[in-house]
C-alpha cells in the first residue's frame, strides 16, 4: 500500500518554475525552437518566479509585441496544472481569439507534455471550446465579457491584454478569486492608458524596469526610446529612411558607450539584462514588471 500511495502522490518537482517549463513545455509553430526556454526571454524569469511565491498574490506585466507572452502564458498553465494545481481562469480579448489560441496552442502544449497528458480527461465532454476540466482541477479560457467572470470561483487568474478590456471589468475579473489565501494574479498587457486599470494596477507594485549592465560604466541603464540614436542620412536633400535606420545604435547616457545593432551584441545586452524597482512603497503582494521593446534581442533596432 504504501508503495501505490508513493507512486500516486508525489511532492512538486523542486525546479524552479522558469526551469520546470523550460525542460517540460513545447511550444506551436515557435520560430525560435519547439520547446519554450526561459534563456530565451529572461524578461519572464522574475515574473515565473513569483507562482512559487506565496507572499505574492497579484503580478502586473508590461511586454511588448514579439516578447512572448502567450508561450509563457503556456508555460505557466502546464506548470499549474502539474505542480500547484488550483481552478483556473484565462480571459483573453474576446470568446473567438481565446478559444482559437487555446486550440491552436495551448491544447499542444498541454497535451505534448508528458506530465499533463496523463491527467488528460478521458471524457471529451469535459474538453470543451472554453473549458478544460481536468480530474483535480478545471481550466476555464474566456472572453473578457461579464458573463466569463459570472459564478466563478478561482484560485488562478490570467488577464491577456487587460488594456482592450470594457471599463469596470477588471474589478469584475478580481472578485473571481474570492480573497482566497493562496490566489494568485497575472495581468498581463502590451500598452495600456494613463489611469486606466492596467494602470492603476501597476502603479500599486514596485515598478521593476528592465535594465542592462553598460560594458562602459557598468551602470545599470533602462532601456528606453531616448537611448537609440541614429543619424539622418540625405540624398540630395530627401531623408533616407533605410540608410538611416541602418545607422541605429543604443549609446549610454552616462558614459556614451556604443552599441551597434548585432544579433550578438543585442544578445549579450539581454544576457546581462535584469529588473531594478522604481518604487519604494508597493502594496504588499503585488509585483510589477516592465520591460520595452528594444530589450527585446531577436528584435532589430533598425
Amino acid at each position: 500500500m504504501s508503495k501505490a500511495f508513493c507512486q500516486a502522490v508525489k511532492p512538486p518537482s523542486p525546479l524552479d518554475p522558469p526551469v520546470w517549463i523550460s525542460q517540460n513545455v513545447k511550444l506551436f509553430n515557435s520560430e525560435r525552437g519547439d520547446k519554450y526556454d526561459i534563456n530565451q526571454a529572461l524578461w519572464f524569469y522574475e515574473p515565473l518566479m513569483q507562482l512559487k511565491n506565496y507572499n505574492t498574490k497579484q503580478v502586473v506585466v508590461y511586454a511588448p509585441t514579439g516578447a512572448g507572452k502567450s508561450a509563457m502564458a503556456e508555460g505557466l498553465i502546464c506548470w499549474v496544472v502539474t505542480q500547484r494545481p488550483g481552478p483556473l481562469l484565462y480571459l483573453s480579448q474576446t470568446n473567438d481569439t481565446s478559444r482559437l489560441w487555446k486550440e491552436t496552442r495551448l491544447d499542444y502544449s498541454l497535451k505534448n507534455c508528458p506530465k499533463v497528458k496523463a491527467l488528460w480527461p478521458k471524457d471529451r465532454h469535459k474538453n470543451r471550446k472554453g473549458d478544460l476540466i481536468f480530474p483535480h482541477m478545471p481550466l476555464h479560457i474566456r472572453g473578457a465579457n461579464k458573463s466569463s467572470c459570472q459564478e466563478l470561483s478561482m484560485q488562478y487568474l490570467f488577464g491577456d491584454e487587460v488594456w482592450t478590456w470594457d471599463a469596470g471589468l477588471m474589478t469584475e475579473f478580481l472578485n473571481r478569486h474570492h480573497k482566497r489565501w493562496n490566489r494568485k494574479v497575472f495581468l498581463v498587457s502590451q500598452a495600456g492608458y494613463v489611469d486606466d486599470s492596467m494602470d492603476r494596477a501597476y502603479e500599486e507594485t514596485d515598478k521593476n524596469e528592465w535594465h542592462f549592465k553598460c560594458d562602459g560604466c557598468g551602470e545599470y541603464v533602462r532601456y528606453e526610446r531616448e537611448i537609440l540614436k541614429y543619424d539622418k542620412i540625405k540624398e540630395n536633400g530627401v531623408l533616407n529612411h533605410q540608410l538611416s535606420a541602418n545607422t541605429a545604435r543604443i549609446e549610454c547616457p552616462d558614459c556614451g558607450y556604443k552599441y551597434e545593432d548585432h544579433v550578438a551584441v543585442r544578445r549579450k545586452m539581454h544576457e546581462n539584462s535584469k529588473y531594478i524597482p522604481t518604487n519604494d512603497s508597493p502594496i504588499d503582494g503585488h509585483k510589477g514588471y516592465r520591460m520595452h521593446r528594444l530589450g527585446i534581442w531577436h528584435t532589430p533596432w533598425s
